[in-house]
């Protein structure tokens, strides 16, 4: 069951933060202050919350409350997933960009089908969800469209894809997720290789401060790294700032 703390969430205080279900008789916490003078945009949720995540089916009335108020949704790294091996920091370096990307599949499979207008910004670029994008479309097979007996187990190539008429549904849930620019405390290839699957208009600033980068200098290197993309001046306005405010309805 879906805590009654969530089904009261109305468009006051600052952006509330939310965990996952807890446990039978226990009561989950938001962060929110309650006050009605302030107002927010959006709603900040883990990736996961050990077995529970976005796409499942106890959420739902959270993202059905969500999508009717309008409001964006925040994704945070889990800081500990379920089952993160922790030996040489692999659970900060890797199994939380793990975990980033299998929230932005559940978003968009789990998700967004049910809730078409919800707008997702996830951290971290995705995880590794953009350089995964290709390998994604090789599996999509959502209900609806006839997949061949013969292809069913295995992965599409693009030319069957395209005979197949997947390309578009699966753009189309791509195209409605948001990725910020930070996990990577400012590393440009990062940026440089996410844009090669994802739209300029679907990246949003991200610094992470002050738990990546910790100074000023950290942060207008990235925004000096941004600007010399070679991208047209309006998109990188929207990197920079138009994006964050179409996602958050600014």
């Amino acid at each position: 069951m879906v805590s009654p703390s969530w089904r009261g969430l109305t468009r006051t205080g600052s952006f509330p933060a939310f965990t996952f279900p807890c446990p039978a008789g226990r009561r989950c916490s938001q962060s929110s202050n309650g006050r009605p003078a302030w107002d927010f945009r959006a709603v900040a949720l883990l990736s996961s919350e050990g077995d529970t995540h976005l796409a499942t089916e106890e959420v739902r009335p959270l993202f059905a409350r969500i999508a009717g108020l309008g409001l964006a949704v925040l994704i945070h790294p889990a800081m500990r997933p379920k089952g993160a091996a922790m030996d040489f920091d692999l659970v900060a370096s890797v199994e939380r960009a793990a975990d980033i990307t299998r929230a932005t599949v559940r978003a968009m499979y789990g998700v967004l089908p049910h809730f078409p207008g919800l707008r997702f910004i996830m951290p971290h670029h995705g995880g590794a969800a953009p350089f995964l994008k290709g390998r994604l479309q090789m599996f999509f097979k959502p209900e609806g469209i006839e997949i061949p007996d013969e292809l069913k187990l295995l992965p599409l190539s693009p030319i069957e894809r395209g005979r197949l008429g997947l390309e578009e549904p699966f753009e189309e849930l791509f195209g409605k997720v948001y990725f910020d620019t930070a996990g990577f405390g400012g590393w440009m290839p990062a940026t440089r290789s996410a844009l090669m699957s994802v739209s300029p208009r679907r990246l949003c600033l991200g610094t992470d401060y002050p738990q990546e980068m910790h100074n000023g200098a950290d942060i207008g290197a990235h925004i000096k790294g941004i600007r010399a993309l070679d991208l047209p001046p309006e998109e990188i306005d929207a990197i920079l700032g138009g994006n964050a405010a179409e996602a958050l309805g600014l």
